[in-house]
Parts: C-alpha cells; sequence; structure tokens
C-alpha cells in the first residue's frame, strides 16, 4: 500500500483550513448605510501592536424586537444567545464585518474574510457614542490559519465599540458568557468592558450619503 507523504498531508490539512476560513464568507445584499474603519490589536508580542484593517459595513440596525429577543437570552447560555442572535427573520444579516486573508498562504486564505453581523443597535450615552454588534461566527483577525479556525461551526460573539470626545472608537469582543443586559441603553453590551482586551483600535465612523443628500 502506497502511503501519502507527509508533506502532501500538510498541503490537504491547509487546503481544508482555507476553504474552512471562508466557509460562511457573506456576499453584500445592500449598500451600507455606514462604515467604521480601525486597525486589529496583536497582542502576541510583548506589546499590542496595530495589525491589519478591519472594516464593519452596516446595512441596517435591529429593531426592538430583536434587542428583546438577545435580552431575554442574556445569562441562558451560549446556546440560547447563539439562537436568540439567528433568530430573525430570514435575511436578517445587518451588515459585515471584513478583515484581510492571511498572505503567504492558499489563494483562498488570502482573499478579504467577509462575515456576517447578525445584530447591530446604535446607542447614546452620556459617554458618547456606543455600537453593540453580534454574529454567529468566531471572529479572529491576526493568527495563522489554523489560529483563525475555530472547531466549532457557530459561535455567538459580541463585539462592543465605544467612541470617546475625539470621534475614535475601541472595540473589545466577548463570548455568551461576557454578555451583560444594561437597562439604562436597553440592549446586550460587554460585561467588565473596562477590564477587557481591545481587539479593534482606533475605528473612526463613515457616513453614506444617500442619493439627494447636500455634501
Amino acid at each position: 500500500m502506497i502511503r501519502p507523504s507527509r508533506g502532501l498531508f500538510l498541503a490537504s490539512a491547509v487546503a481544508a483550513a482555507c476553504l474552512a476560513l471562508n466557509a460562511h464568507s457573506y456576499a453584500q445584499t445592500n449598500p451600507p448605510i455606514e462604515k467604521f474603519l480601525g486597525s486589529a490589536l496583536d497582542h502576541t508580542g510583548p506589546k499590542p501592536i496595530k495589525g491589519p484593517k478591519i472594516q464593519i459595513e452596516l446595512e441596517k440596525w435591529s429593531t426592538d424586537a430583536d434587542a428583546e429577543r438577545l435580552q431575554k437570552a442574556v445569562g441562558g447560555g451560549p446556546d440560547k444567545l447563539l439562537a436568540a442572535v439567528k433568530g430573525g427573520p430570514a435575511g436578517s444579516a445587518t451588515g459585515l464585518i471584513i478583515s484581510p486573508g492571511i498572505q503567504g498562504s492558499g489563494a483562498r486564505a488570502r482573499l478579504p474574510r467577509k462575515q456576517p453581523l447578525l445584530f447591530a443597535r446604535d446607542i447614546k450615552t452620556a459617554n458618547g457614542r456606543q455600537i453593540v454588534l453580534a454574529t454567529d461566527e468566531h471572529l479572529q483577525f491576526v493568527g495563522t490559519v489554523q489560529e483563525r479556525i475555530h472547531p466549532e461551526n457557530d459561535e455567538f460573539t459580541l463585539i462592543d465599540i465605544r467612541f470617546g470626545k475625539d470621534g475614535k472608537g475601541i472595540a473589545k469582543m466577548g463570548l455568551a458568557n461576557d454578555v451583560a443586559y444594561n437597562k439604562t441603553t436597553n440592549t446586550i453590551e460587554l460585561a467588565n468592558f473596562d477590564k477587557a482586551t481591545p481587539a479593534i483600535t482606533d475605528i473612526t465612523a463613515e457616513k453614506i450619503e444617500k442619493a439627494g443628500e447636500k455634501k
């Protein structure tokens, strides 16, 4: 019996990982109403450094009913929050988050990764603007192909963006067990935001001009 070489096995494994990396790629169906651009933070070294550019394009905001559905699932464990974020009407994606592919890998892995966002809320707080996003996919913006692949097919992930007076925002991310409900803003958010590790920095918002609007 002829056994496959180790090199062939590794090549096949990497190819499979490349396919998995883009398995849930999202095709945008509506023009964005607002865009956000920032830099991922790489925490693998002794000090965090700015990594690849991350772009968020929102097509719509979630409804009060969407927010209430997720609020009721808080504290019920990952499965309930995952079911809640996926429980909107068909085609309910609110937008997408775009991260660069992995250079030096296969052609499929080098493509920008577009992942759907299933929840998006715009909140005005006493400290400024807050954007809360959620998806049913694992999000990781730096690392190798293998590091960016999660063993589970679906994973509830929250992105909490908070803007300062200078107009720049910081995003921090968490999983289902990191989610809290804020009665004041009437939405979910990242618990212990101040203590969480930043994931995206220097985020700026770009308003999209609608047809007929004056500059």
